[in-house]
């Protein structure tokens, strides 16, 4: 019996061992695929991403016709972009329509300069949260609205009531910086922070543009305002969230797992063993070999019961 136990345990060590070692090129050969798909997928990002700077600068410079194929090749390169670095439907709705804004504001009749300024610098700004997950551009922005808040907050608090020409003029700077980033922020924060911040926007603009507006709703406006506004950085000290990569447990846990089952059975057979030597009938032929073939057709089922338990956790 302890030699009939012992072929058994060295048998299925034999195959998992066989197993594990027929995996591994497999593994190999998939790490290698995953390697060259992430390579290309970086490519495809700091292609855009090039892109986006040659549209900026061509626009700086007032260079039409650059600019013009610079948006050309930043459609392109949308197109060409890894889904996989968009973390959200909304995201990429937001770039899609930071482009589709870009390529109007080159297409109007009657060209207005600073929109399109802004357009290509939105853009560039959210090509750059692609590029550089980790240290965006558009988080330096964050001490600009902070101060675009702390003004409109001293001129609606220097005419009580009333929005005056500088009041509005503050916001009107505030909106602006927050649309500039708006793209980039709907790439890398949860769609309700975007959310929360078009509707405090939408809020303020309609009250600061009325006629007769509300001075209990104007004396009420700034704190949600700067919260909406501080909610679309990440806390000072910590970086954007970035989804992170699914990674399989390594194979070495799979093995380690199995030699524990192969303990754990040996174990029982030795316990079943010492049973089986104590039992009355011990001696008889009969009765060890039905307690050595129970053994090894356990030891046989083993495969299709851990299957089971597998699609039964599924």
């Amino acid at each position: 019996m302890p030699l009939l136990a012992l072929a058994a345990v060295l048998l299925f060590s034999a195959a998992a061992g066989a197993k594990a070692a027929g995996d591994a090129p497999e593994r190999s050969a998939g790490a290698d695929a995953s390697s060259t798909a992430r390579a290309a997928d970086d490519q495809a990002v700091k292609a855009f991403r090039n892109a986006a700077e040659a549209l900026y600068k061509a626009v700086g410079e007032g260079d039409r016709l650059a600019a013009a194929r610079s948006l050309q090749e930043a459609e392109l390169r949308l197109r060409k972009l890894p889904m996989t670095a968009i973390a959200t439907a909304e995201g990429i709705q937001a770039l899609a329509d930071s482009v589709a804004k870009m390529k109007r504001a080159m297409a109007a009749v009657s060209q207005d300069a600073k929109r399109i300024q802004t357009s290509a610098a939105e853009l560039r700004l959210a090509a750059d949260a692609l590029a550089e997950p980790r240290k965006p551009l558009w988080l330096q922005y964050r001490p600009v609205l902070r101060e675009d808040v702390s003004v409109l907050e001293r001129e609606l608090g220097a005419s009580p009531g009333r929005v005056t020409k500088e009041a509005q003029a503050a916001w009107n700077g505030l909106a602006d910086h927050y649309r500039l980033i708006r793209t980039a922020v709907a790439l890398q924060r949860e769609p309700y922070v975007v959310e929360r911040g078009d509707a405090v926007i939408r809020y303020a603009d309609r009250l600061l543009r009325s006629e007769t507006p509300d001075p209990k709703l104007l004396g009420e406006l700034i704190p949600p305002l700067r919260e909406a506004m501080e909610g679309l950085f990440p806390p000072e000290g910590e970086r954007p969230a970035t989804v992170p990569a699914v990674v399989p447990p390594p194979w070495g846990f799979s093995a380690t797992l199995g030699s524990i089952i192969v303990a754990i059975l040996t174990w029982a057979g030795w316990r079943r063993f010492r049973f089986d030597r104590s039992h009355p009938n011990y001696g008889s032929d009969r009765e060890r070999k039905d307690a050595a073939d129970r053994w090894f057709k356990s030891l046989l089922r083993l495969p299709g019961s851990l299957r089971r338990a597998r699609h039964a956790r599924r």
